[in-house]
């Protein structure tokens, strides 16, 4: 695959040229006072296109050199940087015609929206850094600095966020931990100088929580690496040490080399590793340098950073716009078709048509409504079972604990002297072998949903198909033989009416493949809101992302493991209980008995809680099923009815000039077919795409 293919001016290109057909269409539906069921979808989906925008976020621990490679990226020298930790607060470089600075503060209540201030640029280090103390006593009270900039960078291709440095402290790794959800890429930086540290594998690991697919790790200044082969030693070090952190990570949900560990790590793939030096690089923009550019390994960077936004996450969102194009083309077609059709008609044979017409959609709208009357049954089958999996999952819950207590590294000298200092490492390890439990249960949780959706799917497909060729039916019924139709629109009507409706190749393509995908977001944590984004205009891709169980679950998991541990590690300690020959036992054994009498104590109250996350979680996925049948098939029978009666108060009005009509409709007709023509050119690039990329994998 090309560079060029790949590039985000390429894909802003397509993008437009979506935007423009829905434009197209949505005029064109109007004009033929369509149902806001087929407008407004293509309203929704103008509107995410021209508002989208790609963001990627820059992470890592202080002194890595995010802020130069920001300013790499850019071409320009915009945010600050130092030697000393420097960002403390989220900064977000966007496109603005005039340099300024937008901080939006933390609201002092929940009920507040918190304010909003303005800034020249050149006063962001005051609000933002930790260079001096009064600046980060600002920086505490930003949710997040908007840096407006005119940087072409942002202009044609995304928004950079800087965040703060992993390792400066537990709140500011949590600042950058929040974010990571809501962006399409993630750049983790690491120092050619220290190849991934500690920090950087602990965050490796949360970052499975999310989704790993989106990190490019990034191994800064390699300049500073004097030999080559030093430098591969460098870059192949990295790669074994993030191989490693991830396989101990899965190994932790799962039996190291059962099936779920393989297919695990297969989802989540290799590691991008890419060796630059952001200085350089920042050099050589500034000064128009290339050779300089070339030997600071940026321009590959940058062009992998590219396709994996413009292949790997972007062509989801286009080829969502091109599927409801192509919905949209094909209700209007067969608006059309009926139409010129019935114009030609005579009354008895019209008549005839219509009553047959609205027998067979009466009986396909049956069809649905005992389709979405099964769902009731079936979510609450379902939620039987997570029910029974819930209240047989306090052994999973509290497994391993006692041995991570029993194998906690502590010296008598340390209990006796540094007693809240143990305590607090005591807490982190406990904490985290709960987090592990939980998270496994939430795997388990998932698997127990995907596989109670596989019938409703099965059935909806079933009934999907089913719908395709009533409405093939309906068209027939209408076609009349007459040398007055345009034949060319005679012609585009019959390629266009052996389409297949976009619901059933969402159903038989996501819907089918939720197995796998459903199984990878349960086994890695979720996959990215990117597709999930685009709501139920194509649900398929919502669906699959929603059968992995929530980030708020784990989260929920570990703030609560938080808090009842909290509860223990805040009893009174006897000084005299550390004394004795057998201090370290001792400790463990009461360190032991005390927590899980808490644990125990909690989970109850606990117990309700996943309950009650997981049926939300489940309420929302039927309910998204629901929206994507009623926006899709329902719509397409709302719209065909409105046809119908509208042909029939035309027949009762006087004076119809039917050539007149004829010849209108005609012309729309060849319209809905020109759009249709661009559509499926973009689509078969997308489609190469997609395949080129798969091949890649």
């Amino acid at each position: 695959m090309s560079e060029s293919t790949t590039s985000i001016g390429n894909h802003r290109k397509l993008q437009q040229s979506l935007v423009s057909s829905l434009r197209d269409i949505r005029h064109l539906a109007t004009s033929l006072n369509s149902s806001p069921q087929t407008i407004t979808p293509l309203q929704e989906m103008q509107q995410r296109l021209e508002e989208d925008v790609f963001r990627i976020a820059i992470v890592g621990e202080f002194k890595r050199g995010k802020s130069t490679l920001i300013n790499a990226l850019l071409g320009q020298e915009i945010l600050p940087s130092d030697v000393l930790p420097c960002s403390a607060t989220l900064n977000r470089v966007t496109y603005g015609l005039q340099p300024k600075v937008e901080l939006r503060f933390k609201a002092k209540a929940e009920e507040d929206e918190g304010t909003v201030e303005h800034i020249e640029i050149d006063q962001l280090s005051a609000y933002v850094t930790k260079l001096t103390p009064e600046s980060e006593k600002r920086a505490s009270d930003i949710e997040e600095a908007i840096v407006y900039f005119p940087t072409k960078y942002c202009r044609d291709k995304a928004d950079i966020i800087d965040t703060p440095g992993l390792n400066d402290d537990s709140a500011m790794t949590n600042v950058t931990l929040k974010v990571l959800p809501e962006v399409d890429a993630c750049v983790l930086v690491i120092l050619a100088q220290s190849p991934f540290s500690a920090y950087e594998a602990d965050f490796l690991k949360q970052m499975l929580t999310h989704d790993l697919g989106r990190v490019l790790f990034v191994v800064n200044r390699m300049d500073e690496i004097r030999r080559p082969r030093d430098r591969k030693r460098i870059v192949d070090l990295v790669r074994s040490r993030i191989t490693k952190a991830i396989e101990d990570r899965v190994a932790e949900l799962h039996e190291r080399d059962s099936d779920d560990y393989v297919q695990a790590l297969q989802d989540i793939g290799a590691p991008k590793i890419f060796a630059i030096s952001g200085g350089l690089a920042l050099d050589a923009k500034l000064e128009d340098d290339a050779e300089l550019l070339k030997e600071s390994g940026f321009p590959v960077f940058e062009a992998s950073l590219e396709r994996f936004l413009t292949v790997e996450r972007g062509l989801v969102r286009l080829t969502m716009a091109a599927n409801v194009i192509q919905k949209a083309t094909i209700d209007l077609e067969r608006q059309l078709s009926i139409t010129l059709g019935s114009l030609r008609m005579e009354e008895e044979h019209f008549q005839s048509s219509i009553e047959k017409t609205h027998k067979q959609l009466e009986t396909l709208q049956g069809k649905l409504n005992v389709l979405i009357d099964g769902y009731s049954k079936s979510k609450k089958t379902l939620t039987e079972q997570v029910h029974q999996r819930i209240d047989r999952a306090e052994p999973l819950l509290l497994e391993n604990i006692v041995d991570s207590i029993a194998n906690f590294e502590v010296t008598a000298e340390e209990i006796t002297d540094e007693k809240d200092e143990v305590l607090k490492r005591l807490q982190k390890i406990v904490e985290h072998q709960f987090k592990i439990n939980g998270e496994k249960l939430s795997f388990l949780l998932g698997k127990d949903i995907q596989e109670g959706l596989g019938k409703d799917l099965d059935d909806l497909q079933t009934v999907s198909a089913e719908a395709q060729q009533i409405f093939i039916n309906i068209q027939n019924s209408f076609t009349v033989d007459d040398s007055s139709l345009d034949g060319e629109v005679i012609v585009g009507t019959l390629a266009l009416a052996s389409r297949v409706n976009p619901f059933t190749t969402l159903v038989s393509g996501a819907f089918s493949g939720y197995k796998m995908a459903g199984f990878k977001g349960a086994a890695v944590g979720g996959l990215s809101g990117a597709a999930a984004g685009y709501g139920t205009l194509l649900a398929g891709a919502q669906l699959v992302s929603m059968l992995a169980m929530p980030v708020t679950l784990p989260v929920y998991i570990c703030v609560w493991a938080a808090t009842a541990f909290g509860a223990w590690y805040g009893g009174k300690w006897a000084t005299s209980f550390f004394f004795g020959q057998n201090i370290i036992n001792e400790f463990k054994e009461e360190s032991t008995k005390n927590l899980m009498t808490t644990l125990k104590q909690a989970m109850p109250a606990y117990m309700d809680q996943i309950k009650k996350h997981t049926i939300e979680h489940i309420d929302e996925l039927y309910q998204n099923l629901i929206n994507s049948i009623e926006q899709n098939l329902g719509a397409s029978i709302t719209q065909t009815s409105q046809v119908l009666r509208d042909l029939q108060n035309q027949r009762l009005s006087e004076g119809l000039n039917r050539d007149q009509q004829i010849d209108e409709n005609q012309r729309f007709l060849r319209q809905v077919h020109t759009i249709q023509q661009e559509v499926d050119h973009i689509q078969d690039i997308l489609g190469t795409l997609r395949d080129n990329n798969e091949e890649s994998v």
